[in-house]
């Protein structure tokens, strides 16, 4: 797999808690991760950018998957293109 890591600044404080930040980089890597196990050219680019008021994640990966997700799909609740995971959940931050 081909990874590409872009953090063209140093991350010196953030607006978002340590620990919930790790969190939501784990699930977004997780799911790169699992998109890409059948793509025939598996890759992953991640960037994040650090600016006065927001930390930045861009995250794109490769896949296998003919069919594409409209963006107005992915705002809908309880939509997944993920077999299994139909159900939303909502996660609070303080």
């Amino acid at each position: 797999m081909h990874v590409e890591l872009d953090i063209p600044h140093p991350i010196e404080s953030s607006i978002i808690n340590t620990i919930d930040f790790l969190r939501l980089l784990s699930i977004l890597l997780n799911n790169a991760i699992e998109a890409t196990e059948h793509a025939e050219k598996p890759a992953i680019k991640f960037r994040l950018v650090n600016s006065p008021h927001a930390l930045e994640m861009h995250i794109t990966n490769s896949s296998a998957s003919e069919s594409k997700l409209q963006t107005s799909q992915l705002i809908q609740k309880g939509q997944s293109s993920k077999k299994g995971h139909q159900r939303t959940r909502t996660t609070h931050f303080p």
